[in-house]
């Protein structure tokens, strides 16, 4: 009866040992699926690096641009993988860790990821046992191989066991990839009983797969591994060895008188592990497993809440921490999910800004690599961002070397250092533009440089300089011409001998004419910066018909008695367009002074109003027309140019300016002015204003 009531109390026992084995197996099953899964997506991660994009680019500077990266990447800092990075000619450019893991079939499955452009996985025999060969393809650039041995993988999940010769990884065939029997000083006794005398039988340290060949007493749980692709094909699966005589190899050292006593014990150890540890275990293990799926997730899974919420109205210990692991759960994913918020839409608005903004910007790491350019960069430098960015700072300044114009590669090195200067760069092309350069530091030894247009603050400030020393050249002539007769008649004045009337009244009137000059210049002078000034904040425009304010001005212009006679063709039922008074009652007055001026005396002047179709646009025109000496064709080139006067003309009086100010009026206006005129045959002027609307009939 006792022998009976052993049998039966072993066999309960053994049962529950392994339904508790089972639960283990699947456990660190999983922890090693999501161990190799996540090793998958780190190494698909490394598709989009801009190091490694960088290194294939510039393959002399590959050891300096991954240093870098070698000390940040998980996979190589942490798990210590080998890391081999080969061109689309599958030449190895760049090796971090030991080269000794590549092997005969890693090329091939170098070249077999670069012809599918897609992600694969191989399982390769060395030396030292067996290695994981991850190889993932950059577009066709070329190829990343991760190698590690699965020795070393299955080290980080059975460190400290004693027992780890009973776990073993198997391939799809059975045969043994790793037991890790030959590392971390194993249990030496469950080797020798899993594998027998290793010494008499001349095997090596892994199990074989067909277990059953030996006579030991062992109990084998194998199940495969869910991983995903391209690690699905390898048809990995974790096998778990258990005794199953430990109750027969005890009862054999225990005396008989303490039979009794170890049947009470194992009744009790039978009902401690079937009520407590089914009651603790158990729930221990979902919230376990819970927590790995958060983790996996990156709080954002809804799964098993409702056996959290179960487990969490339990009155023991076990609801007490599935309670505080759910409100801290809450908290984690409430902050979380408003972190995740802040950063996107703190990425939308710096997107948003360096998208809209007219000013160019580049952003430079510590290693001197192009990160990022923004769309305005692009614009302003008829520069790619897909030829600029990840490659070095140095090829950028040759780029924009050869746009520039009056400027080294050393200026422009200077200009893109962060020295916080303030340097203009002269670009030709697209077409001739400058812009201002600044270069600050930014808080990673990095660089950002900025760039703005400054094109037309660079001409306007050069048409003042200009316009500055014309004036100051055409007032010089009249004022030097007033002097010397001022000073001529002073001297004959204060002579022995006095001038004669007519003498003096020459000599006064040379100064009134060139006073006359003069004032004629300044006033002119002030009219174009009032012109100018009024153009920079803009004319206050008038929607009218272009008559209303034509004919009143070509009517004041002839006066009464007046020699002058003004022929005027006025159509009333014009489209209306958009005028500032002001400045075209000084136009059309400008325009006739020009007329009457150029023309002998009593010759007519004719005005005339028209309508013009011009590329599907409606203009309003208005020719002034008269028949004086007319202009050479080399004075037609210069005719709208400052202080310029025709040769011809030089006894006639004028500052040279009229035509360049009816210029500046007619751009204001969005219109045109064009000039016609031969020698001997006269001059017309023909402006036109674009209509904005047409009067019905």
């Amino acid at each position: 009866m006792a022998v009976a009531t052993l049998q039966v109390s072993r066999s309960s026992v053994e049962k529950n040992i392994f339904e508790q084995l089972e639960r283990e197996h699947v456990i660190e099953s999983e922890m090693i699926e999501g161990s190799l899964n996540r090793m998958v997506e780190e190494v698909q991660s490394l598709s989009s690096s801009l190091a490694l994009i960088g290194a294939l680019n510039s393959p002399d500077k590959a050891d300096q641009l991954l240093e870098a990266f070698a000390k940040r990447n998980p996979l190589i800092k942490e798990d210590r993988d080998d890391f081999y990075l080969l061109d689309a000619n599958l030449n190895r450019l760049h090796v971090i860790g030991s080269s000794n893991s590549w092997v005969d079939g890693s090329r091939a499955l170098a070249k077999s990821a670069l012809s599918q452009l897609k992600i694969q996985a191989g399982v390769f025999k060395t030396d030292g046992g067996f290695i994981l060969q991850l190889a993932q393809p950059l577009e066709a650039r070329g190829v990343v191989v991760i190698s590690q041995p699965i020795n070393q993988l299955l080290g980080r999940f059975f460190q400290g066991r004693k027992d780890i010769a009973a776990w073993v990884l198997e391939d799809g065939s059975g045969q043994v990839l790793s037991n890790l029997s030959d590392s971390a000083s194993p249990d030496q006794t469950i080797v020798r009983e899993l594998f027998g005398d290793l010494s008499k039988k001349n095997i090596t340290s892994s199990v074989p797969a067909d277990s059953e060949s030996f006579t030991h007493p062992w109990k084998t749980i194998r199940g495969p591994l869910r991983l995903i692709p391209p690690l699905e094909s390898l048809h990995l699966q974790l096998a778990l060895n258990e005794r199953t005589n430990w109750t027969h190899i005890v009862a054999m050292e225990l005396l008989l008188p303490f039979i009794f006593v170890l049947l009470l014990v194992s009744l009790l150890a039978v009902f401690i592990i079937i009520l407590v540890g089914r009651r603790l275990a158990t729930p221990i293990e979902e919230l376990a497993s819970y927590a790995l799926s958060i983790e996996g997730s990156g709080f954002s899974s809804a799964e098993n809440q409702d056996r959290l919420a179960t487990l969490a109205q339990r009155p023991d210990e076990v609801g007490r921490l599935s309670t505080q692991f759910s409100r801290m759960l809450g908290r984690l994913r409430h902050g979380y999910v408003g972190l995740e918020d802040q950063v996107a839409q703190r990425n939308a608005q710096l997107e948003a800004v360096f998208d809209l903004s007219p000013d160019g910007f580049i952003d430079v790491d510590a290693q001197d690599l192009v990160r990022f350019v923004n769309p305005a960069f692009q614009i302003l430098t008829s520069l790619s961002a897909i030829g600029v960015v990840g490659q070095p700072l140095s090829l950028l300044v040759e780029k924009l070397h050869a746009l520039a114009s009056n400027v080294t590669l050393n200026q422009l090195q200077d200009m893109l250092r962060a020295t916080e200067r303030l340097h203009w760069l002269e670009l030709n092309i697209p077409y001739k533009r400058t812009l201002l350069v600044l270069t600050k530091l930014n808080d990673e030894d990095g660089r950002v440089v900025y760039l703005r247009d400054i094109t037309q603050e660079a001409e306007l400030e050069e048409m003042r300089s200009t316009f500055m020393s014309t004036a100051a050249h055409e007032l010089r002539t009249p004022i030097s011409s007033i002097l010397g007769y001022a000073e001529l008649l002073m001297r004959r004045l204060k002579g022995g001998v006095k001038p004669s009337e007519e003498t003096i009244m020459e000599m006064a009137s040379v100064i009134e004419r060139q006073s006359k000059n003069m004032a004629d210049l300044v006033n002119d002078l002030l009219d174009l910066s009032r012109l100018e000034n009024q153009m920079a904040k803009g004319l206050n425009m008038h929607e009218t018909s272009l008559t209303t304010y034509l004919r009143p001005v070509v009517t004041q212009f002839q006066m009464p008695g007046d020699s002058r006679e003004v022929v005027m063709y006025f159509d009333d039922h014009l489209p209306e367009v958009q005028l500032h008074p002001e400045s075209f009652k000084r136009l059309i007055v400008n325009l006739l002074g020009n007329a009457f001026k150029y023309s002998s005396k009593g010759s007519p002047v004719i005005v005339k109003t028209f309508t013009q179709e011009v590329v599907d646009q409606l203009y309003v025109g208005v020719s002034i027309k008269d028949f004086g000496d007319g202009m050479s064709a080399e004075d037609l080139l210069h005719a709208f140019e400052r202080f310029y006067r025709g040769g011809a003309h030089e006894l006639i009086s004028g500052t040279g300016l009229g035509l360049a100010i009816a210029k500046e009026i007619m751009q204001a206006h969005s219109g045109e002015i064009d000039i016609q005129s031969e020698p001997g045959q006269g001059t017309t002027v023909t402006l036109l204003f674009p209509a904005i609307r047409t009067w019905g009939r």
